[in-house]
């Protein structure tokens, strides 16, 4: 199960006020990064529009996937009191 703890995704160059709904249970969390990479289309086209997105969908040989695995986290009263 994926969750966007921020409510939406990022351009990757930082992150925006996390959302507490994703941590209420208090449970542990693996956080992990996933990237896509492709030497034809960039992720960012998929609000092209259709006939626009779809020749260079179809192009496309391949999408390297990469992903990243982060310490595990354990949200706590400091983690709600200042993020």
């Amino acid at each position: 199960m994926i969750i966007y703890p921020e409510g939406g995704t990022t351009n990757s160059t930082s992150l925006i006020k996390f959302k507490k709904g994703a941590f209420a249970g208090l449970n542990s969390i693996m956080p992990v990064g996933i990237i896509y990479d492709s030497a034809v289309i960039s992720l960012a086209s998929a609000c092209m529009p259709f006939e626009s997105h779809c020749p260079l969908a179809v192009s496309n040989p391949y999408t390297i996937c990469t992903v990243k695995e982060f310490p595990v986290f354990k949200p706590n009263d400091y983690f709600f009191k200042n993020h």
